[in-house]
This record gives structure tokens, sequence and C-alpha cells, in this order.
């Protein structure tokens, strides 16, 4: 099972909500479909907690060596381009 970007987004998403950095007014009300978006001012928190996941060191699951999530997502996804 390789690493996807969505649940990588939607764990981070839950975990900003739990942990209250995210509150009701970081997103927009539901529309017609029942989809609720992040609110623009509130992209910006997004995008710090997004950026420190990535550079959060894990251990590299085929090498067994620490290294950022963003290097470990990278080779897993098949990315020859690493961050």
């Amino acid at each position: 099972m390789g690493i996807h970007s969505s649940n990588l987004i939607d764990s981070l998403v839950a975990y900003l909500i739990n942990s209250k950095i995210f509150t009701s007014e970081d997103f927009t009300p539901p529309d017609e479909k029942g989809g609720v978006y992040v609110q623009p001012h509130a992209l910006k928190k997004f995008l710090k907690h997004w950026e420190e996941k990535l550079q959060s060191e894990v251990r590299h699951p085929l090498q067994d060596i620490k290294s950022a999530f963003a290097v470990v997502w990278n080779y897993r996804s098949g990315n020859i381009l690493l961050l």
C-alpha cells in the first residue's frame, strides 16, 4: 500500500481540527452539494503545518534509516526527485 496525498491531507486536516488549530470560521458553509472548503485566511495555517509534516522525520520503510517525510513519500510514490 502506497502513501497517498489525499490520506495525508485528510489526516492533517483531522489533526488541525482536533487540536483546535482550525475552527469553524476557517471553513466555508456547505455549498449546494454539501462541500466545505478551507477559507483563504486559513490556507496559510494549513500550509505551515503541511510543510512541518513534510519536514518531520520518519523511519524509511525500506532502508531502515531516518529521513524527512517528504523524501520517503517521494521514494514510495516512484518519483526520482527527492525533496
